[in-house]
């Protein structure tokens, strides 16, 4: 991040659109900067951090990402629900932290590799990483919600103000190291 000259820019502007996933705007604008830094990392142009262009482009992905996430997310609550389970809040939980924690890596790789809404159904290509290096995998998510984990533990040291910019350069390092799980397939 830091051979970047204006990696200050990059994390200034993505810290502001942290600050706008309050009212729902941010997210999926941050979730299609995920695909645009994974993107970049599979072609592995030497700029680590993309550029703040083509903002509605990055909205459109984060919505297509936001949209399938969404639908593994009914489709496990559905699930649960059919078999026999109570529906809980706990379980709830549980079942959005899966998504978000395991299944979201996935298609955040899958989409940036093939942009349609389709190919993040594609289950075989979808979980190729986990098949092919299931231990490559595990130490993935693992460090990223070890990296995740601290920055929302510790963000709150840079006070309010610097709090979202702490969480994008978080988000940032999660994609940085999404982008080199698939540079590995």
């Amino acid at each position: 991040m830091f051979k970047d000259g204006s990696w200050f820019y990059k994390v200034f502007v993505g810290g502001l659109f942290v600050a706008l996933c309050a009212t729902t705007l941010g997210i999926p604008v941050i979730v299609g900067y995920q695909v645009k830094h994974v993107r970049g990392m599979i072609a592995r142009e030497e700029d680590i951090m993309p550029d703040w262009k083509n903002i509605t482009g990055m909205f459109r992905d984060g919505i297509a990402v936001l949209c399938a996430l969404a639908i593994y997310l009914a489709v496990l609550v559905s699930a649960t629900l059919v078999a026999g389970a109570a529906f809980s809040l706990t379980r709830l939980g549980v079942s959005i932290g899966i998504v978000m924690f395991f299944w979201m890596p996935l298609v955040v790789i899958q989409y940036a590799k093939r942009p349609t809404l389709f190919a993040c159904f594609a289950l075989v290509t979808l979980t190729s990483p986990v098949a092919k290096s299931p231990s490559t995998f595990a130490a993935t998510i693992g460090i990223s919600c070890a990296v995740m984990t601290a920055v929302f533990a510790l963000g709150w040291m840079s006070l309010i103000i610097g709090w979202p910019f702490v969480i994008f350069w978080g988000i940032t390092v999660h994609s940085h190291i999404l982008g080199q799980l698939a540079r590995l397939q």
